[in-house]
């Protein structure tokens, strides 16, 4: 279980961006995947309660508030976003038998200066290498190696999703990574949330959201804007997660129940009509449009 990958869904050799955002009126979230990329207009999903909470993960007293004194001060907003965003964490995990991955995903970010980052440490011994690296300031202990057991990955997707929520809660605009993503440029012009409240790279997995839309949204990389109607979306998320064990399940199954279509390309304004998105080929913007409240009313 050595976490710091994730899904293993993402296309390694390239970007792919998702995005979405969310605007209450009444509650409606755009999307919007670059490069193979979306933009929807979706709003707030009801109902969809998981039936149980099997694979949540209760944390240690304080360990929410030392997550969030360890953000505000690393938290920043990017040069290229002034004026249009608010502070902005980048939120990665790892344990110590991920260290040679993790630590070279730190030294991406920072030969980008990047230093907006957060580690979320699986273990003490992670907890401790950050120390030695001068990097303390960008460690959360996560106190999980008091456990009889490590996580399963299912129970760590589902930490991730809460961890999001209450940076989000908290008013920072989250970016997660895994630490296999590795940075080669610099991609804060597009966490806009300007252009969209979500952005996420582009996948192929879950399967019939693949089949439906020709591409996904992956958890390797995306992007948060904090924002009512965007903690409404990813609460949808948790409460799915819990039952799935899968983020990106999760948020792609919210997605979908919210009657995504697809309507445009927004670099050239082509209508996409049926035709699906493309998954690895495209290099344009694609817009939709889905509605996350109630069913009976996506109609109108």
């Amino acid at each position: 279980h050595n976490y710091g990958h994730g899904h293993g869904h993402h296309n390694p050799a390239a970007l792919y961006k998702t995005a979405m955002r969310l605007v209450t009126r009444p509650s409606l979230l755009h999307v919007v995947l670059v490069c193979a990329c979306l933009w929807t207009r979706v709003g707030y999903v009801q109902g969809g309660f998981s039936k149980s909470k099997k694979y949540d993960v209760t944390l240690d007293e304080g360990v929410a508030e030392s997550m969030l004194t360890v953000a505000s001060k690393v938290a920043e907003i990017p040069s290229e976003q002034q004026g249009k965003g608010n502070k902005m964490v980048i939120m990665t995990m790892g344990n110590y038998g991920y260290r040679a991955v993790l630590a070279n995903f730190m030294v991406s970010l920072e030969k980008l200066e990047v230093s907006n980052y957060l580690v979320m440490c699986m273990d003490e011994d992670v907890c401790t290498m950050m120390n030695g690296m001068g990097k303390q300031d960008h460690g959360v202990n996560l106190r999980l190696s008091s456990r009889g057991k490590p996580l399963q990955n299912k129970q760590i997707w589902c930490l991730r999703t809460k961890l999001t929520l209450m940076l989000l809660e908290d008013g920072y605009d989250v970016v997660l990574s895994d630490t296999d993503a590795v940075w080669l440029q610099r991609p804060f012009a597009w966490f806009n949330h300007g252009l969209a409240d979500v952005v996420a790279s582009r996948g192929s997995f879950p399967k019939p959201q693949y089949e439906s839309w020709g591409a996904t949204m992956c958890m390797g990389l995306i992007y948060f804007h904090s924002g009512p109607e965007t903690i409404a979306f990813v609460e949808r998320a948790y409460r799915l997660v819990q039952e799935s064990g899968d983020d990106q399940v999760a948020y792609n199954d919210a997605l979908s129940s919210a009657k995504v279509r697809w309507l445009k390309s927004h670099d050239s304004g082509v209508l996409l009509g049926k035709t699906k998105l493309e998954y690895e080929s495209s290099k344009s913007v694609s817009v939709g449009e889905a509605w996350l409240g109630n069913p009976e009313m996506a109609s109108q």
